[in-house]
């Protein structure tokens, strides 16, 4: 629906980006399922938990494989490169 959080980001220090639907594509009443695996990560974690959270669909299937982080890769000298958590996802209803 138009005006709906559809996730959170939480850094270190707490602050809080909140990031809300434009409501384009959401005037269907259409029953939605989503089947979700331990594949499924990522974009269509938050995809799943916003719909989810927002009594818009059903989610159906097993635990999903993502950890809830966002994380950049800084490069190290030898061409390799360390992942370094810079904040945390958290749905509309606060899970993480």
């Amino acid at each position: 629906p138009p005006q709906t959080r559809i996730i959170s980001e939480v850094d270190k220090t707490g602050r809080k980006t909140i990031y809300i639907a434009d409501g384009i594509g959401s005037e269907t009443q259409l029953p939605l399922y989503l089947l979700v695996d331990s594949r499924t990560a990522s974009a269509s974690e938050i995809f799943a938990a916003a719909l989810q959270d927002n009594n818009r669909a059903t989610v159906i299937g097993e635990k999903t494989f993502g950890k809830g982080r966002i994380q950049n890769v800084q490069p190290l000298e030898d061409g390799s490169g360390v992942a370094v958590t810079k904040a945390k996802y958290i749905t509309p209803n606060g899970r993480d």
